[in-house]
């Protein structure tokens, strides 16, 4: 389980189980407290296998009445060369630090053969060395070749889709606005809470992961969230112990951040909030929250 939560880390926040449990349900309709027109809160998987991807008649309908899409980050601040110049900048480590310092012989000569060989990086590894552990872990099992095209795969033997990817698609077809919730240098920067030791054990444990309990695990994953029971995997997600020191900056804040965020979007004009599944359950998490805010929250089946 800790191999698996680490490579969806940034994509897959999860929350503290709670006492009462939510309805099975990804799709969310926010409304009161002042809206003129219900707005929509979606919880994805960042990154799931093709074959698994779905969406709901019910989400597409909804989609189509909502006049703007927010999701954590948006994803055209990623084609901006200013924001992606300073993104280069904040995934490097600092005081030139290296893995070699922070691993011991064995563990580093195994990142530094899976850097050469699976991730083909060939003359780039000594400069990939230097890149924030955490950032690395998120790439294990991609394909790295297809980033950056514009399609919503992004790699594995049958394929890997991106919910953030089709939305923004669906946006564009449908000429609506985009916007993110947080910008992407903030999102970047939670990782700087997380010691550079701690990042460099988790990747070594990512890459020895992919075990056969690994793969059930993920599996396990996968089925519940196409049962779109939030709750079940608010508890599975919860089970690994390994970041509970960190689970304030990964999710807890970025939930309070963002509901005057939602609040005002939806005020402007009817939106459909995408962010990672594991922010919506919890005594702390967004639809929670929101409901403390004053809005409703209501389940879409």
């Amino acid at each position: 389980m800790k191999n698996i939560l680490w490579i969806l880390i940034s994509v897959f926040a999860f929350g503290t189980v709670q006492a009462q449990k939510l309805e099975k349900s990804l799709l969310w309709e926010i409304s009161g407290n002042g809206l003129e027109k219900p707005s929509y809160l979606y919880g994805t998987i960042h990154i799931i296998g093709t074959d698994d991807f779905f969406l709901t008649k019910n989400t597409k309908k909804v989609f189509k009445k909502s006049e703007q899409l927010a999701l954590e980050i948006d994803l055209d601040e990623m084609q901006n060369p200013m924001a992606i110049f300073g993104m280069l900048g904040g995934i490097m480590m600092d005081n030139n630090q290296s893995l070699k310092n922070l691993l011991s012989t064995d563990d580093y000569n195994l990142v530094h053969n899976y850097i050469m060989d699976s991730m083909e990086m060939g003359m780039m590894a000594t400069l990939v060395e230097k890149v924030k552990p955490i950032f690395l872990s998120q790439m294990i099992g991609m394909d790295l070749s297809s980033i950056g095209q514009d399609q919503p795969s992004v790699g594995g033997d049958s394929g890997s889709t991106s919910y953030e990817m089709v939305f923004s698609d669906m946006a564009k077809d449908q000429e609506i606005e985009m916007k993110g919730l947080e910008t992407m240098a903030y999102q970047m920067s939670i990782f700087d809470n997380i010691p550079y030791k701690t990042q460099a054990e988790m990747l070594v444990s990512a890459i020895k992961g992919g075990g056969e309990d690994e793969a059930e695990s993920l599996d396990e994953l996968v089925e519940l969230y196409k049962k779109q029971d939030i709750e079940a995997l608010n508890t599975l997600m919860a089970g690994d112990p390994s970041i509970a020191n960190f689970n304030d900056v990964l999710l807890i804040n970025r939930n309070k951040n963002w509901i005057p965020v939602i609040g005002q979007m939806a005020r402007e004009k009817p939106t459909f909030f995408a962010v990672g599944a594991g922010h919506l359950p919890g005594d702390e998490g967004v639809i929670k929250l929101l409901r403390k805010a004053g809005y409703k929250l209501k389940p879409l089946y």
